[in-house]
């Protein structure tokens, strides 16, 4: 970590626990770093509850002060209206008796001193896939429309007017996980009855829900990648509710998923950086320090979803979807990748290859030609991407292995 990156984990670490962080007025700090960094991990509003007001003029300018107390209120009041539209969603489920599970951040948010500034970029909702057509036509008729997808977990509906609502009907994404049945079994059974902006719906166990948070880990870093503020929630879970967790059922759910060594990692990054306490109950392997800090810089290099650095975004899909393979076939194979990525991953202007897998070669001549002409970067800037990409990949799948997940 650099010295804004310490500056930001100190902030946090007050912030999760309501706690008002005093500054040594003769600390040299970048403030504009501070608040990119905060900005990319989407913790610019929790980052502003820590800060003692009297004690940060004296170093802080001003007007990025006054900013980042502006952006701050009005990131609030669009999170308070985001809920205030799920909670109008959620009665509308209730009126047609369909159970739906709510997840992550709508859940998570509720442990925070400061629930309104725990961001959320949309809504994720579990529903029984035999209610789909139901919240399907609820949905519509609210105004949210299904955009085309390649998914076989999720559907994400968009309104001109608010966040996205992604509905799914199974927990795990079979893509990364072999055991998915230890993230569903029972999930239903053991669920238990939450308030959301006043109305009524349904949260995972906290068992089930700590495990989310965990596999959720798990499908961004092999997919894009995850940032600080997923650790923020697995430790505000941790803190406000781990005496009530079944941790020997937890340990027993992380081993049949088989991702054992990850969350040993991850729990010792919370403690490392949040101070987090890992309960003796808890099953954790030791770690060794110089592969845990580089995958501390990788998770700050991430951002908030993994799509901070472009090439960093490609070398995570070349890293994590194919197999290793040094012969020159699965080399140019990889380069192929990097360039393309997966077409799941695309526009939508690509959507005719997607319904029709024979269009897929016009696809690619089509993201050819677009790929050199037709997007933000230069023809110089696309040939230095391939090239970090190319080291960035072989980098990706070192951290992969260690985490014991590929």
């Amino acid at each position: 970590m650099n010295k804004s990156q310490e500056v930001v984990i100190n902030l946090l670490s007050h912030a999760i626990r309501g706690q008002k962080y005093e500054l040594d007025i003769n600390e040299n700090i970048n403030w504009n770093e501070v608040i990119e960094e905060a900005n990319e991990h989407s913790v610019k509003g929790l980052i502003y509850t820590a800060i003692n007001n009297t004690n940060y003029t004296k170093t802080m300018d001003k007007e990025i002060l006054d900013d980042l107390k502006k952006t701050t209120f009005f990131s609030g009041m669009y999170q308070i209206n985001h809920i205030k539209q799920v909670a109008k969603v959620l009665d509308g489920f209730t009126r047609e008796q369909i159970q739906v599970v709510a997840l992550k951040g709508l859940i998570v948010r509720e442990f925070y001193p400061k629930p309104e500034q725990r961001t959320m970029g949309d809504a994720d909702i579990i529903v029984k896939d035999k209610d789909l057509s139901k919240v399907t036509s609820i949905l519509e008729n609210l105004g949210y429309t299904a955009t085309d997808h390649d998914y076989h977990h999720h559907i994400r509906f968009k309104h001109k007017n608010h966040l996205d609502i992604e509905v799914h009907w199974v927990l795990g994404n079979g893509r990364f996980f072999d055991s998915v049945h230890s993230i569903e079994d029972n999930i239903w059974e053991n669920c238990i009855p939450v308030n959301i902006g006043g109305s009524h719906a349904l949260s995972l166990s906290l068992e089930d829900m700590t495990l989310h948070l965990i596999t959720h880990m798990v499908n961004h870093i092999k997919d894009a990648g995850f940032g600080i503020r997923q650790l923020c929630d697995l430790v505000v879970l941790v803190e406000k509710q781990g005496h009530l967790i079944d941790w020997n059922l937890f340990n027993k759910k992380v081993k049949e998923c088989n991702i054992i060594k990850f969350t040993s990692v991850i729990f010792n990054i919370c403690n490392k950086l949040f101070d987090m306490e890992i309960l003796s109950e808890i099953h954790i392997e030791s770690i060794d320090e110089e592969n845990m800090n580089m995958f501390i810089d990788e998770i700050f290099s991430n951002g908030v979803f993994g799509k901070r650095h472009a090439h960093k975004q490609y070398a995570n899909w070349s890293a994590c979807d194919l197999d290793e393979n040094e012969s020159e076939k699965g080399y140019l194979k990889k380069v192929f990748y990097i360039m393309f990525g997966p077409i799941d991953t695309w526009g939508d202007k690509y959507n005719y290859a997607k319904k029709n897998k024979i269009l897929i070669p016009i696809a690619y001549i089509h993201k050819i030609l677009y790929g050199l002409f037709g997007n933000k970067f230069t023809l110089k800037e696309k040939f230095n991407i391939i090239f970090k990409t190319t080291r960035e990949t072989k980098n990706k799948d070192e951290l992969l292995k260690w985490l014991e997940l590929q």
